[in-house]
């Protein structure tokens, strides 16, 4: 399974993970360090709070406030700016 594990990390071209440490051990399990990035998982909730949960986007989709939305972020950027 290590060797299929390894396989699939460096068929990607990009590969993203939270930590230094996490950087590491994708080096580790044969990732090229240029296809690696770290994206914190984190937010200043004094500058990032809920808003109004009757927005716009859930009248599009026809979504009450009892409805539950979640966002999927696990793409790698394009570049290292």
């Amino acid at each position: 399974m290590i060797a299929v594990e390894r396989r699939i990390l460096k068929s990607f071209g990009c590969v993203s993970t939270i930590s230094p440490q996490m950087l590491d051990r994708l080096a580790s399990k044969g990732v090229d360090r240029e296809k690696i990035y770290e994206i914190r998982n984190w937010t200043d909730t004094s500058q990032i709070a809920p808003g109004d949960r009757l927005t716009g986007f859930r009248r599009q989709l026809n979504l009450g406030a009892s409805h539950f939305v979640a966002l999927y972020s696990g793409t790698c950027p394009t570049s290292r700016d």
